[in-house]
């Protein structure tokens, strides 16, 4: 195997890198150690590499975030390394075990880097009600275009039950405004219904995500989501209230 190191990566670096992951064969006998990117920003040149104006969108993931580069540039001369795996080789043949204990402590740290990047974890027991509010103000978009699980369902979905209905429908209560000739407390109060329909939510009160209640506010995020997916996982839920078995 042929050891190479891509010293500049613009169209003529980026497209060898890209010929060389694309073929199986190459990667067999070419392992690519090092890009010499210079001055520029790793953060473009990952977005450079992964969405070409030429070459299209590249299938598989790239960049690590900014923060574990530069504590990778911090370390020892002979501990700066990003590592890369060797995909022409069967999983039987992995050297993993027989790495320094740094050098196992450092892959473990990329990988927890890469995932920290890549993936966004919200944890719905803790997430306040002004973050997501906030989300449905600035960032309505947010679960477009995702893979979205949820783990421990059984526990979104009974902080759910009963809590969603006052934001959604009249109750009787309001509806005997109407037949007792009350219509102006009818229509204020109306207003404040805002029933799940097509398009992009707006909400209607801003004040802090008071308001509205976590459970309301994770419902219609989630229903708008556009080109998503949700897997919904839960191991435990015979143990648990009836309605939180209903999802």
């Amino acid at each position: 195997m042929v050891t190479v190191a891509v010293n500049g990566f613009g169209r003529i670096g980026r497209s060898f890198l890209r010929a060389v992951f694309s073929d199986v064969q190459a990667l067999k006998k070419i392992n690519v150690v090092a890009l010499n990117i210079g001055p520029a920003r790793s953060e473009f040149v990952a977005h450079s590499f992964k969405y070409d104006s030429s070459m299209g969108t590249f299938p598989g993931s790239v960049g690590l975030p900014r923060s574990h580069i530069d504590a990778v540039l911090a370390k020892p001369p002979a501990q700066r390394k990003l590592w890369m795996p060797d995909l022409s080789q069967p999983e039987a043949a992995s050297n993993f075990d027989e790495l320094a204990d740094w050098e196992r402590s450092a892959i473990r740290e990329q990988l927890y880097a890469y995932l920290q990047h890549k993936i966004t974890f919200i944890g719905y027991t803790g997430i306040t009600n002004a973050r997501l509010l906030d989300i449905a103000l600035r960032h309505p978009d947010f679960f477009d275009n995702k893979v979205i699980i949820i783990d421990e369902v059984h526990n979104l979905t009974r902080l759910m039950a009963g809590k969603l209905e006052p934001f959604l429908t009249m109750g009787a209560r309001l509806k005997a405004k109407v037949a007792g000739g009350k219509a102006s407390e009818f229509n204020v109060a109306a207003s404040k219904f805002e029933p799940v329909t097509p398009g992009t939510w707006k909400p209607k009160h801003g004040a802090g995500g008071k308001y509205y209640s976590r459970a309301y506010l994770f419902y219609r995020l989630l229903c708008q989501a556009k080109n998503s997916k949700i897997i919904a996982l839960s191991g435990t839920p015979i143990v648990n209230r009836a309605v939180s078995l209903v999802f």
